[in-house]
């Protein structure tokens, strides 16, 4: 059941990509957020793909890409941009995890 979720999930948020990146074009990449909803749709697909190759040998990308799925609830703090504060908090924790995967790759 959580498989089939997060296909369906990974699908709308895919679609929704690829609508946006047809209707704005070049400007679609003016936004950051736009940016990481891009990566995190890809890594998403890309994770969806080695799950599904059964032949891959493990290399850890499937972990990589969990994490990115879980940075997708980030999201939610583009809804929020009206609060100040709390776009200060992302901010900073998207700063901190920057340097956490530099720190975990060492």
């Amino acid at each position: 059941a959580i498989k089939t979720a997060c296909f369906i999930f990974s699908g709308v948020f895919a679609i929704e990509c690829i609508f946006k990146l047809f209707v704005l074009r070049s400007a679609y990449f003016e936004e950051t957020w736009n940016w990481f909803d891009l990566l995190s749709v890809a890594g998403t697909l890309v994770g969806i793909l080695f799950d599904m190759l059964p032949f891959l040998p493990d290399v850890g990308a499937s972990a990589i890409t969990q994490v990115i799925r879980i940075l997708r609830i980030t999201r939610i703090f583009r809804l929020l941009k009206l609060m100040d504060g709390l776009n200060k908090v992302f901010t900073a924790l998207t700063v901190s995890l920057v340097k956490l995967v530099n720190v975990g790759l060492v």
